[in-house]
């Protein structure tokens, strides 16, 4: 959920210029900074499948992104009145926080870990402060709004602030390498899934939301939606990806053919989905292209961006020639419209909000001079918490710097999701840093490398046998049972180990897998009865 309003700032950046000096100056010298995997800036370092702004240096921009997040630190960072080291989000310039505006904020401090030398403290600090506040429906979840005193008045959740929440902790554990966070993620997905997803796939808009048929199109983060299902590997994620895209699809198709903008709320009608009434839940504006929105190109060109899907790119591309078409400039663009193009009251001024993610969309449909305009346009802005945000997210992804959950090795620990999640069911469990989970003395990475079973602590990596087969020789290894990767391995052979390097050579012949958990090696050269020769069996990581 969120609260608007209009232009104008309640509280000034006084004391932000020597805050802005230090982390600069961090950001130039990052061997001074604790260790991240990921450091700001990262563009360049991950694919990006659109354009980015070509008017200025990548430099440029990285620090245009870096002094605007300065600047949102100084703004909205708070440390709580109640625990001191525990953090908020001053969402509306009383000391007020909502559960969106904690999960903006755990997202960013991960996202620019590396140049702030604060991130990690203030992340820390808002998952304390975020966990002191759980739904008075499910407790996994956050309360969706904590007021100044702090006292919690027992609310329920806002399914945007959870989804968040969840995204920042994995991109935090990806971040500082902390299993605890991918524990914390994963409990939070999973009670998303219980109580904030319906059985037709279709997101709630709380846990307090048990009408059928009504659902926030701004919560439909299909980039959040894949990193679930890739951190987790639950195939509901899928789904509930794929459902937001129809609802999408058909609201377009339906409300918007000529500008493919949608609305803020949408609820069942019959059996397709319809744009809600006015004061369905915040007020007139409901139904139309508003403050929830506002945000949808931002979210949902991220998923063409960085996941290259074109579901999303074709959404956008039914938004933006309209808006091109009837807006000389990104400036032009104005704050809220009715799914028909046409003007709703109130609506005569430009803001961040609704301008700045229109260039995210600019991004996949290809259109430079209005990305260009776009980011110069959205550097030089001052404005509101949630304006400001909206426009520091726009900004990090324009920018390029942006980067999501990885699609091979999630957590980055050099073993493959798929292989980690068929032998224990997660990814938290093993990893290359030393664990051994059936305790056999051979680590999960090196059962990896070796293709054996890291549950079975009878399935270790040695020669079975060496047997004679007519004129040669065939060695025999044990591998899981179920394997047929055949890639890692190599035999070599010596007939003198007391040579240099101990006479190794490469032996040739065949492998092939021989069941029942064993694979074999047939020499292709004659030996003699009489010539002693060794072999050795060499498991080598087929990613390196």
């Amino acid at each position: 959920m969120m609260e608007t309003m209009p232009q104008g700032r309640s509280q000034g950046r006084c004391g932000s210029i020597l805050l802005a000096c230090i982390l600069l100056f961090c950001l130039l010298k990052p061997e001074l900074l604790a260790e991240t995997n990921r450091p700001f800036p990262q563009a360049g370092n991950t694919p990006c499948f659109g354009i980015k702004p070509n008017d200025r240096s990548q430099a440029d921009m990285n620090t245009a992104v870096f002094n605007f997040y300065t600047n949102w630190i100084a703004d909205y960072m708070m440390e709580s009145t109640t625990v001191p080291g525990d953090y908020k989000i001053n969402y509306d310039g009383g000391g007020a926080t909502v559960s969106e505006a904690m999960g903006y904020g755990m997202l960013l401090t991960a996202l620019m870990a590396g140049a702030d030398p604060n991130a990690k403290q203030y992340f820390d600090g808002l998952n304390r402060f975020r966990k002191r506040y759980p739904s008075s429906i499910n407790a996994n979840l956050m309360e969706w709004k904590v007021y100044p005193d702090e006292i919690t008045r027992n609310d329920d959740c806002a399914t945007d602030g959870d989804i968040d929440l969840a995204m920042a902790l994995l991109t935090a554990y990806i971040q500082w390498g902390q299993t605890n966070y991918f524990r914390e993620a994963t409990n939070i997905i999973h009670n998303i899934a219980t109580s904030l997803i319906r059985a037709d796939y279709s997101v709630r808009l709380g846990d307090w939301n048990i009408v059928e048929g009504q659902t926030r199109t701004s919560d439909f983060i299909g980039t959040h939606f894949r990193s679930f299902y890739l951190a987790t590997g639950d195939g509901l994620w899928t789904n509930v990806e794929n459902k937001c895209y129809a609802i999408l699809e058909q609201l377009q198709a339906d409300y918007a053919a000529g500008t493919g903008l949608l609305p803020d709320f949408a609820v069942t009608n019959g059996s397709s989905w319809a744009p809600a009434p006015a004061f369905f839940l915040e007020g007139p504006n409901d139904g139309r292209y508003y403050y929830n929105a506002c945000r949808d190109p931002w979210r949902i060109s991220c998923s063409a961006l960085y996941y290259n899907d074109d579901r999303a790119r074709s959404i956008m591309a039914s938004l933006m020639p309209w808006v091109t078409n009837t807006h000389a400039a990104p400036a032009n663009f104005k704050g809220g419209y009715k799914l028909d193009g046409s003007n709703i009251a109130g609506n005569n001024y430009d803001t961040a909000a609704f301008i700045s993610p229109i260039g995210v969309a600019a991004m996949i449909v290809t259109n430079q001079q209005w990305l260009n305009d776009t980011f110069t346009y959205s550097i030089s802005r001052n404005e509101l918490y949630y304006e400001d945000s909206l426009n520091l997210f726009s900004l990090i992804a324009m920018s390029g710097n942006l980067w999501l959950w990885d699609t091979l090795d999630a957590d980055m620990d050099n073993i493959p999701d798929a292989w980690e999640r068929k032998y224990v069911g997660n990814l938290v469990e093993i990893s290359d840093g030393g664990s051994d989970w059936d305790s056999d003395g051979h680590t999960d990475y090196l059962e990896y490398v070796a293709r054996t079973d890291p549950t079975d602590s009878n399935n270790v990596f040695r020669i079975i046998a060496v047997q004679r087969a007519g004129e040669t020789n065939q060695v025999s290894w044990m591998t899981a049972l179920d394997n047929t990767d055949l890639s890692p391995f190599r035999v070599d052979c010596s007939t003198n180990l007391l040579a240099e390097g101990g006479g190794w050579v490469f032996a040739t012949g065949t492998i092939a897998v021989a069941g029942a958990g064993t694979n074999l090696f047939r020499d292709a050269m004659p030996h003699s009865n009489w010539k002693m020769i060794y072999y050795r069996i060499v498991a080598t990581n087929s990613t390196e």
